[in-house]
């Protein structure tokens, strides 16, 4: 057998281990470090932080159909979804967006990418995204 093939045989046979494992696990959601956003005053999202009486809010995102925002550890919403329902409300936010609509086939593609990309992770491999607002 060639090098090359017996390479390609091994890290299939490797990774079909490694997702056999993460399935026998339960397929938890593994957690990417979170990303921190500055809001400043008069920007939309600094209304909302402040409201909830303090300076942090914490959007969570986990691909197996889960967003949850927190504010001092405190619940504040919950959505679940799946791939159809969340296309269809990003459908509906894409009418009432302030954006021009898109002019060429690469635009529309590009809004569209997202989907395959979500209905992958949603089936597949678990993925936990967070986002932190301070409001300062």
């Amino acid at each position: 057998m060639r090098p090359f093939i017996k390479i390609v045989l091994i890290t299939l046979g490797v990774m079909a281990v490694v997702y056999g494992v993460y399935l026998l696990l339960g397929r938890p959601a593994i957690p990417l470090p979170a990303y921190r956003m500055q809001v400043a005053p008069g920007n939309q999202l600094y209304d909302l932080v402040k409201s909830t009486e303090s300076d942090e809010m914490k959007l969570t995102l986990v691909t197996s159909g889960h967003i949850v925002a927190e504010a001092d550890q405190k619940e504040i919403a919950a959505i679940d979804y799946t791939p159809s329902s969340l296309q269809n409300t990003l459908d509906l936010a894409d009418k009432f967006q302030l954006l021009p609509a898109p002019q060429t086939g690469t635009d529309k593609f590009i809004r569209k990418l997202p989907m395959p990309i979500v209905q992958a992770l949603y089936h597949t491999i678990r993925v936990k995204l967070s986002v932190i607002f301070t409001a300062n």
